[in-house]
């Protein structure tokens, strides 16, 4: 038994596969990995989101989200994340962004990330950098987006 449970735990241990070094930005907000594909997608504290593969390590696509002045990304999530996934991006101001088209492989480097959908989730939102800002939510088989945060 004891045996076995020091198995369990050795099996447990996280292992750094890989370093991500980002130059040029001031502050990063969040990440999100994508639950099916090698990448994983970064904010930084202004309104730039930049997806990375996860194992090379390498920038796979930029994307300006164009956020209001003095906003900052409190939250994100995948849509449809098994097929033609959208990423959707929340700022503290309760404005909401869905792209779709984001190239995760160098063979879809050619195809540019486009907006498709643009609205404010929580109008009457007061950002506040002590607050928790919007946070969002994607429920795959109710096909809703959940959405909450300080107003």
């Amino acid at each position: 038994a004891e045996e076995e449970l020091t198995k369990k735990k050795k099996s447990l241990e996280l292992k750094q596969s890989g370093l991500l070094r980002i130059d040029g930005s001031d502050s990063i907000s969040l990440l999100e990995f994508h639950p099916y594909e090698d990448i994983v997608v970064v904010y930084d504290g202004q309104c730039g989101i930049t997806g990375w593969d996860s194992n090379r390590g390498s920038k796979e696509f930029t994307i300006h989200n164009g956020n209001q002045r003095g906003s900052r990304f409190t939250s994100s999530c995948w849509i449809n994340e098994k097929s033609n996934s959208l990423l959707v991006a929340g700022c503290d101001d309760g404005s909401v962004r869905i792209w779709d088209s984001l190239p995760f492989s160098k063979d879809e480097r050619n195809v540019s990330a486009s907006l498709i959908s643009s609205f404010y989730a929580i109008p009457n939102i007061e950002p506040d950098v002590s607050r928790s800002g919007l946070i969002l939510d994607w429920q795959q088989y109710s096909g809703k987006l959940i959405a909450a945060g300080n107003s």
